[in-house]
């Protein structure tokens, strides 16, 4: 049932169906919060500074009854530290080194926009091109 509610609501998306088992903590509302699983997307990483903009693909999580992949982990989760995104976009061209990991924590050096890689849909966007 599960996989033919996938097709019904995501059609245009490559995903790979999971859940997201419950923490040692046990289950919020005694509730598994079910997703329909991973979307292959593209984050385009913008330097503020230098107007460089790099892609770094990436596997983001769709949750059952969202068109899109959830944004939460960009907008305020780890991904939206520029320490974060500098790795990303280091490894974008594969130029990460051991240096990368002491770069500060800081917000507004890099942005992103997020696309799903199948169709090329921006579902989320901090510029403009």
């Amino acid at each position: 049932m599960l996989l033919k509610c996938l097709r019904k609501v995501t059609a245009n998306l490559d995903i790979e169906p999971m859940l997201i088992h419950p923490t040692k903590w046990g289950y919020r509302n005694n509730k598994i919060m079910k997703s329909t699983g991973w979307v292959k997307c593209i984050a385009e990483i913008r330097n503020n500074e230098t107007g460089e903009i790099r892609e770094f693909e990436t596997d983001e999580i769709l949750v059952i009854g969202e068109k899109y992949p959830s944004t939460f982990i960009w907008e305020n989760g780890n991904y939206a530290c520029d320490c974060n995104r500098h790795l990303f976009f280091k490894r974008a061209k594969n130029e990460e080194t051991e240096e990368d990991w002491d770069f500060e924590c800081s917000h507004g050096k890099y942005s992103v926009n997020l696309k799903t890689k199948k169709d090329g849909n921006v579902y989320y966007r901090e510029y403009n091109l």
